[in-house]
């Protein structure tokens, strides 16, 4: 943040040409960055999706529940 002030007020041309490469370089490092965060972030989540997929057919990788199951039917839920 102090070298985008700098950048701002200074006087010396040369000087506000300087912190204007210096700042954009640290804006593509910081886009590199969030880039490689998007993409873990992205692989991760196929990762996990793919478990789930692989531990059940419905879509979401959770288990079906219907009111006939087993579970159902220890709670006395009756309903269709």
């Amino acid at each position: 943040m102090t070298l985008g002030i700098e950048c701002l007020i200074t006087d010396d041309e040369a000087r506000a040409a300087n912190c204007a490469d210096a700042l954009d370089k640290l804006n593509r490092d910081r886009r590199k960055i969030e880039a490689g965060m998007l993409e873990q972030a992205v692989q991760h989540l196929k990762a996990r999706l793919r478990v789930g997929l692989d531990r059940s057919s419905t879509p979401t990788g959770t288990r079906a529940w219907s009111a006939s199951s087993p579970r159902a039917s220890r709670t006395g839920c009756t309903c269709r």
